[in-house]
């Protein structure tokens, strides 16, 4: 759900803020695209209402209108120039835009309203990393952690920082502690199942991966490492499942057609 995705999903006063805008969205007779108009018409009695402008910002996120939220914080920008908020969301636009030099001005302006935005920390270091400077990502993440220390997006961007530099070790604690934060972050459960797999600890592994194609079970990636686990441990029937669901969401992959072809013969030469 994009709710829970950044920047939503790092924001500490979110629950006080968007409670209603969440209920709305919640509702399943309401799209986000459905409440477009009611916006457009209190906005056109009230264009200075900030609060109205931040909401629909946030509201065009969620429906994916990345140019129409964009258009919003600006807007909230200009009417509240020393507040960091409206820069932060404009900072996590043009990071999914794929900008990173822009986001990261944007996250660098946020900052310099509120040292201590966590959040903008956490997209600066993402902005970062995407430049190649995972060093100075590294440290905003670990600056992050100490002002949120439950912060499950920080610790699960510092786990893929730490990995990609091959310090693995270092790693695996950070995405236990994403998962811990969120037991719903699809993304940091199966990173933590990849790396238990490569240390060979498959039990915990195996553990992760069925958490992680339950939460997200349209996830072919998720399902064919999954049956790259199972094969592994011998448990081929189980295997050939996963690989199969993987093939019904991605009917070209090779990898997974191969991979379902060893553990069909496997299943098959031992039994009786």
């Amino acid at each position: 759900m994009r709710l829970q995705q950044p920047p939503f999903a790092t924001q500490s006063n979110l629950e006080e803020r968007d409670g209603r805008l969440r209920e709305a969205l919640a509702a399943p007779a309401v799209p986000p695209a459905d409440l477009v108009p009611e916006y457009r018409a209190a906005l056109a009695l009230a264009p200075d209402d900030w609060w109205l402008r931040a909401n629909f910002g946030r509201l065009l996120e969620v429906a994916g209108d990345g140019p129409g939220a964009a258009a919003q914080w600006k807007e909230v920008a200009r009417l509240l120039p020393h507040e960091p908020d409206a820069w932060f969301h404009l900072g996590y636009l043009e990071q999914g835009a794929g900008h990173p030099a822009q986001a990261a001005r944007l996250f660098q302006d946020a900052l310099a309203r509120n040292p201590n935005l966590a959040e903008a920390m956490d997209g600066l270091g993402q902005a970062l990393a995407a430049q190649g400077r995972a060093g100075e990502a590294i440290a905003l993440y670990a600056r992050a952690l100490e002002l949120q220390p439950a912060n499950a997006l920080a610790h699960y961007d510092l786990a893929n920082a730490l990995a990609a530099q091959g310090r693995r070790a270092e790693a695996l604690p950070h995405y236990r502690a994403a998962v811990q934060s969120r037991p719903e972050f699809a993304e940091a459960r199966h990173s933590l199942a990849v790396e238990l797999a490569r240390l060979g600890q498959f039990a915990d592994a195996l553990a992760q991966f069925a958490e992680v194609v339950r939460i997200d079970p349209e996830s072919a990636e998720a399902r064919y490492n999954y049956g790259v686990a199972l094969a592994i441990t011998k448990r081929y029937a189980e295997a050939v499942r996963q690989f199969q669901e993987t093939l019904t969401r991605q009917p070209d992959n090779s990898a997974a057609r191969s991979a379902l072809e060893r553990a069909l013969n496997l299943e098959k030469a031992r039994s009786p």
